[in-house]
């Protein structure tokens, strides 16, 4: 599936609460047939900062991340932190963890220097060489 397809020009099929809904569903169901099969510990990776890939920061006008996009992979992320909850609550023994990528790779864009990026890399070009 493409995450960004509601951002996309035919983008018109979902609002973005419908897609991250159907996406719920969809994960809802997945995760619960892999815990019948026998699953009880699973990680689950949220959506990083899509805002700042590439192919979205080109759309802004000076280069920066769409802080738009930003709002809805949080939105996502939330989400999916409330169905891992429920999971947990509804099915007995699982243990079903969200792995939070977004503030992780935020920190890397906004504080290179840090994480041992000491070259002096433009704020538009971060996401491309801290890749």
């Amino acid at each position: 599936n493409n995450f960004l397809r509601p951002f996309m020009a035919d983008g018109f099929v979902y609002t973005h609460d419908q897609f991250i809904g159907l996406l719920m569903d969809t994960i809802d169901q997945q995760l619960t047939r892999l815990y019948h099969l026998g699953a009880r510990n699973v990680w689950f990776t949220g959506l990083a900062p899509l805002g700042c890939i590439p192919s979205q920061r080109v759309l802004s006008d000076n280069g920066e991340c769409l802080e738009d996009v930003n709002a809805y992979a949080l939105q996502f992320n939330a989400a999916a932190k409330d169905l891992l909850d429920r999971l947990n609550a509804k099915l007995p023994g699982a243990r079903m963890s969200l792995a939070d990528c977004y503030s992780v790779v935020m920190e890397l864009i906004e504080h290179p220097k840090k994480y041992g990026n000491d070259r002096n890399v433009p704020r538009d070009r971060r996401t491309v060489c801290l890749a």
